[in-house]
């Protein structure tokens, strides 16, 4: 290499160092280059049209937004970990960095990983950026992994600050921040936060979490200092932007069985039933076509750094049908409130009764049960079963629970 061959190399280093991020945001990226595995339930390239209400929480965790703390208190199974998977592959692509994500356990931790390893794995950008797998090769590995721009992704636990020791990142994601186990050096997200100290002017957080004890959750005092938006949907009839809340969810038994028979939902403005079948037309959002949109309940800083978004019931908008559902109510010990309607105490949550995820979230309240159910009861106690208590599904009995 001669001397102005050595000039051109330094002066297009210099130039690709000082270009800015890439503008295309995060939402945009995600239907672009992401790929669902064959084994999830929607295997293909990813559409916000499935979850429209995800894609506001995308546009805000992009680089050149100025938000720098995105909070989803959202119930299981909606949205959490997948945009947080498109916004990891988003980041390594276009605005390379040292990425932390943390875990409450280090079974999710592996588990987080392999999805992450999954999805580089179906996109072809992500792919070309990051380390490849080999058996002797440190650089990619279920705890970190190496992608261009000499940056790393970090996957652990936070189940000790000297997990945290001598990483700088640039972005957080923290998941189920309530699961966080307590730590005696302090708070577990200020511990983490600390770790993007010297990136004050790019860093970006992403806190997740179902909510769990109410009085003692994290998530909640981390969602009332943002923006607190909801989802606001369309009436269908009359067109007012309602959230979908549990005060205006209503049901009918069958007779014979005792199992719902059908669920529909009230308008708050005009009174009319809101249908199964019509949320097809209430879900999408602006960009969709459609009317709904996330409302902000609260300024949060006075700055459009913090924002915070809450669904409260994550049934209400995944499907209006329960008619199924309720046939096998089932919940484990790791039930939210927002899965529930209400958080279960440990000396006072019945080990049989449990929620699904596509059911709608309902208060419980245990009534006497009668004495044939009763009976049925011991010999269901008294008979061996290899599964734990905690996670025993079961057909509930109609009589022993009424739903508001």
């Amino acid at each position: 290499m001669n001397i102005a061959d050595g000039f051109d190399l330094v002066v297009r280093t210099a130039v690709e160092a000082a270009r800015p991020d890439p503008e295309l945001r995060v939402d945009e990226w995600s239907e672009q280059h992401m790929v669902l595995p064959k084994s999830g339930p929607h295997p293909g390239p990813f559409r916000f049209e499935r979850t429209p209400y995800a894609r506001r929480v995308a546009q805000v965790l992009s680089p050149g937004h100025p938000c720098k703390r995105v909070v989803a208190r959202v119930a299981s199974q909606m949205f959490k970990t997948q945009i947080a998977i498109n916004w990891i592959g988003a980041c390594i692509h276009q605005a390379p960095g040292n990425i932390l994500a943390l875990q409450p356990t280090d079974g999710l931790a592996k588990r987080f990983s392999a999805r992450v390893a999954m999805a580089i794995r179906n996109v072809p950008v992500l792919r070309d950026c990051v380390s490849a797998e080999k058996s002797r090769d440190k650089r990619n590995t279920s705890q970190a992994k190496d992608f261009k721009g000499d940056a790393t992704l970090y996957i652990n636990t936070a189940g000790a600050a000297a997990n945290l020791a001598e990483i700088t990142a640039r972005y957080l994601f923290i998941d189920e921040v309530d699961r966080l186990p307590p730590l005696s050096e302090g708070d577990s997200v200020e511990i983490a936060e600390a770790r993007a100290t010297q990136h004050e002017r790019d860093c970006k957080f992403y806190e997740v979490s179902s909510p769990t004890d109410q009085g003692f959750s994290r998530i909640d005092e981390l969602h009332a200092l943002g923006t607190q938006e909801y989802y606001a949907v369309p009436c269908p009839h009359c067109g007012h932007l309602h959230e979908l809340e549990l005060d205006n969810f209503r049901y009918q038994r069958d007779e014979d069985s005792g199992y719902m028979s059908r669920a529909w939902f009230v308008c708050p403005e005009c009174g009319a039933e809101i249908e199964e079948h019509q949320k097809v037309q209430m879900f999408p959002d602006v960009e969709m076509g459609g009317a709904a949109r996330w409302i902000a309940r609260s300024t949060g800083d006075g700055r459009p750094t913090y924002c915070a978004f809450s669904i409260s019931g994550e049934s209400a908008l995944k499907s209006f049908a329960c008619t199924t559902a309720v046939k096998r109510l089932n919940v484990g010990s790791n039930a939210s409130r927002h899965d529930v309607g209400e958080q279960w105490m440990p000396s006072t949550r019945p080990s049989t009764v449990a929620f699904s995820p596509t059911c709608f979230s309902a208060s419980l309240h245990l009534i006497a049960p009668s004495s044939a159910v009763m009976a049925a009861r011991a010999a269901r106690s008294a008979a061996p079963s290899p599964i734990a208590n905690t996670s025993r599904r079961i057909a509930l009995d109609p009589p022993s629970l009424k739903l508001l």
